[in-house]
């Protein structure tokens, strides 16, 4: 009997649904964030699995590249963001993920979740891509903030109207001292009034206020969490160790500023540059960066740009600043976010021995929006270590070179897990997840 081995075999189409929730698990584990995102938006039972694996006891967080967040296409579209992802070299769109904060600028990124201020001075943390939201306390709780309200000539309304001043006066940066996703014992701390003070509050705190930190005569410029103690930065580059373990921080010491100075001044004079200091943890190192910017540039179309970086380590034996020569596979990420670093061999879409650096100039820009110039935010590329030169940020042919940004371009870890621990609405600073 002869067999007709060229007969086709009738066959339905898959059923991706119907996968079996153990397969669904199992392919959840070998995703990085910009592909689990997709992944939850296939189907309610894919949904399923990726929250059922991040609640097991083997989920881990996949070490990843930040993304940068951009504003929308549509200029009046306040309600999307892009994100340019460095593996892919695109972009992808969230449509109408800030909804809820059609008025509100993102002042911090940290640990995956954007602090967002509105008009009024309320403050939100906020996950973009689990939609997970925590309220924080209004700026009016600090009382540097509070009077304000007794002067004679104060308004809600009139202080509302002008939203660039509470930008550039109420606001500096923002960081949180672990992921709150997966811990609900965690604090937020804040610099404000033009990056000079310092105020904290923890979530869970009856109060429910920001309360002041540090002394109020030191300028403070950038702050970081490293081996659980808050590390604080002041504009004379002395760097403060605090316990947060405690109701109220408490200073454990001062590590001094980088002593030689004069060979920094002599190549990069103050009368021409500005300088911006970053407190980076690279390796389990503590690092302490400078970026020179240059005041003005003839014949160039935008106002200031980063031209140079010099890069210290904290000696953990000596405890004295040691000059970097060379990152290695390092690359580090600065702006307005928590600054941070990967490595280059595990990501070999970020370049080695390189820092990527977007416009903070927070200060500057509204300075040139009241002014009606619309220059501001271009202040962005990739900075070579090795080489001393600066190139083009990649991602740069999304970005309109004729438009101000507002918000500016901020680097944020994805974190497109659900938390994993319940926030009760009961709580008087948190929210649930958004409808």
């Amino acid at each position: 009997m002869d067999l007709d081995c060229t007969r086709k075999r009738r066959s339905s189409p898959p059923i991706w649904s119907k996968l079996p929730p153990e397969l669904l698990g199992f392919i959840t584990t070998k995703l990085g964030s910009v592909d689990t995102i997709r992944f939850k938006v296939v189907c309610p039972s894919w949904n399923r699995a990726a929250k059922s694996y991040i609640s097991s006891p083997c989920y881990k967080v996949m070490e990843q590249t930040p993304l940068l967040m951009i504003p929308s296409q549509e200029k009046k579209d306040l309600h999307t963001r892009r994100f340019f992802s460095l593996a892919e070299n695109n972009t992808f769109t969230l449509k109408n993920v800030f909804r809820d904060f059609p008025e509100a600028w993102c002042v911090g990124s940290s640990h995956g979740w954007l602090v967002l201020m509105d008009g009024t001075g309320k403050l939100d943390l906020f996950n973009p891509f689990t939609e997970d939201r925590i309220e924080l306390p209004s700026l009016w709780t600090l009382p540097h903030f509070a009077k304000i309200k007794t002067h004679p000539n104060f308004s809600d309304e009139s202080f509302a109207r002008n939203t660039n001043l509470l930008k550039s006066y109420m606001m500096g940066k923002a960081v949180t001292s672990c992921n709150p996703s997966c811990n609900k014992d965690f604090a937020v701390v804040i610099t404000h009034n033009l990056r000079g003070r310092l105020a904290f509050c923890k979530h869970g705190n009856n109060r429910c206020t920001w309360t002041d930190l540090g002394d109020e005569s030191d300028h403070y410029s950038d702050i970081i969490f490293h081996n659980g103690h808050l590390y604080t930065l002041t504009s004379g580059g002395s760097v403060g160790v605090w316990d947060m373990t405690k109701s109220f921080p408490t200073k454990i010491f001062d590590l001094h500023p980088f002593a030689d100075q004069s060979e920094i001044n002599k190549d990069f004079p103050f009368a021409k540059f500005e300088v911006q200091h970053y407190l980076v943890e690279s390796s389990g190192d503590l690092l302490f960066v400078w970026r020179f910017i240059v005041k003005t540039i003839e014949g160039e179309t935008f106002p200031y740009r980063t031209l140079h970086f010099h890069i210290f380590r904290l000696s953990s034996t000596s405890k004295e600043w040691e000059k970097v020569e060379c990152l290695h596979d390092r690359a580090l990420f600065l702006g307005g976010n928590h600054s941070m670093s990967v490595s280059s061999r595990v990501f070999p879409e970020c370049q080695e021995n390189s820092i990527y650096f977007t416009d903070d100039n927070s200060y500057e820009m509204n300075l040139k929006y009241i002014a009606n110039d619309k220059e501001g935010g271009h202040d962005r590329g990739v900075y070579n270590f090795k080489d001393k030169v600066v190139g083009p940020l990649p991602g740069h042919q999304f970005f309109d070179k004729w438009t101000i940004y507002d918000p500016l371009p901020f680097w944020i870890f994805p974190n497109p897990w659900p938390s994993t621990v319940s926030y009760s609405a009961a709580s008087p600073s948190l929210s649930g997840p958004r409808p």
